[in-house]
């Protein structure tokens, strides 16, 4: 009777360290990656290949309440098909207002050409909430002080990635060790069973 007694408290304490193994590695996380793409035409002196110019990319946010930086943690776009050549724009990238309801997120290339993508969010100039959407026709990519011409945004989307699923190793250990718990307790009183039902035998 006592070694039922104290069985119990640990065998529920293993199922709750497998269950809370198994329910870590569904949990989903705020930063989000939105894939970047969208068409161009070119203004005062740039230009597009036969094929037109595009550009692409991603822009990694975390959209929940409180986030540093207006929810912005990078900018990674290319462009495609332009003429003079710019890009990658990766650096400094800044979060700033876009009228009373858009939000622009603006990202640098070493030479200091620009890309300034325009969309509506749910707070102007925050990224916070944010999950994806249409891109605005204002979106413009500049070369250096406006130079050499720049291009204007015919269409675009920013598109929230697929996210992966993957546990993580923490998670890994906790589940195998709930579970390995649960079979040594379920095997030991298999034995003492065995074991009483032969003294019981005799």
């Amino acid at each position: 009777m006592k070694g039922n007694l104290f069985r119990v408290p640990i065998l529920v304490a293993a199922l709750a360290v497998a269950c809370l193994g198994f329910g870590a590695g569904t949990a989903r996380a705020d930063t989000i990656t939105l894939n970047v793409s969208g068409t161009l035409s070119p203004f005062d002196g740039a230009s597009c290949g036969s094929a037109g110019c595009m550009f692409g990319g991603t822009l990694v946010i975390n959209n929940s309440p409180g986030a540093a930086n207006s929810g912005l943690v990078s900018v990674d776009i290319t462009m495609s098909g332009e003429s003079p050549t710019v890009g990658p724009f990766t650096s400094l990238p800044l979060v700033q207002t876009a009228g009373s309801t858009a939000t622009s997120v603006n990202a640098y290339d070493a030479s200091f050409n620009n890309v300034a993508l325009i969309f509506a969010t749910p707070t102007a100039g925050s990224l916070v909430g944010y999950t994806g959407g249409a891109l605005s026709t204002s979106t413009l990519v500049l070369t250096s002080e406006g130079c050499c011409g720049y291009w204007e945004l015919i269409s675009g989307s920013l598109t929230e990635a697929a996210p992966v699923s993957v546990a993580e190793p923490p998670t890994l250990v906790l589940l195998t060790v709930g579970l390995a718990g649960v079979g040594a307790l379920l095997l030991l009183d298999k034995r003492r069973g065995l074991a009483g039902y032969k003294v019981r035998g005799l």
